[in-house]
């Protein structure tokens, strides 16, 4: 089932991309045009966050699950979170929001779809996922940091044999090095 173009058939899937980018392109436009991000940089982002007090990290946190669920890319609400709270702060509660959100995924897919074994085409994927009934830590450690806290990997493991308990240690491991270097690079950047 797709749309034909041309005699072509279009995938629904890349539809599904094309407009979200389409509508993130023109949200930013519109921003940008209307002069709505005029007055927004880091110091009134800061400013706005310090006025909520430890409710802005609560707020955080909740937005990082649901970010998460929503398929958004994981390291968008670590960058936010450095910039928002400021450097290693910031990549601390980037940090504990990317564990959180991980599981907060991993939970809601496992309560949907059980334990079990989810088929996987990409090898180099399916080849780590064959050591996590060996070693399930260390299996989740090295997929996320090399996946990050994707949330299609937060469903694939919520569909495998791995424990939530092996789940978690790993996650909390293995985003590790991912939030240093995004800490790294957004401070030497941004400051």
């Amino acid at each position: 089932m797709g749309l034909a173009v041309a005699g072509h058939r279009i995938n629904p899937k890349a539809i599904r991309i094309g407009l979200v980018l389409l509508f993130a392109i023109s949200a930013l436009t519109i921003a940008w045009a209307s002069g709505a991000l005029d007055h927004v940089d880091v110091a009134t982002v800061r400013a706005v966050v310090d006025s909520w007090g430890a409710w802005s990290i609560v707020a955080f946190l909740a937005i990082a699950c649901l970010a998460n669920i929503a398929y958004l890319p994981g390291m968008i609400p670590v960058v936010a979170a450095i910039l928002a709270f400021g450097g290693w702060e910031g990549a601390l509660i980037g940090w504990i929001g990317s564990t959180l959100s991980c599981m907060f995924t991993f939970g809601t897919m496992r309560i949907i779809g059980g334990k079990g074994t989810a088929e996987v085409k990409n090898k180099l994927l399916a080849r780590m996922l064959g050591g996590l009934e060996r070693r399930p830590v260390w299996t989740v450690t090295i997929v996320r940091a090399l996946f990050q806290n994707s949330p299609i990997v937060n469903t694939i493991l919520a569909l495998s044999p791995v424990s939530t308990r092996g789940f978690f240690v790993g996650s909390a491991l293995g985003m590790i090095p991912p939030v240093l270097i995004a800490a790294f690079f957004t401070n030497l950047f941004v400051g």
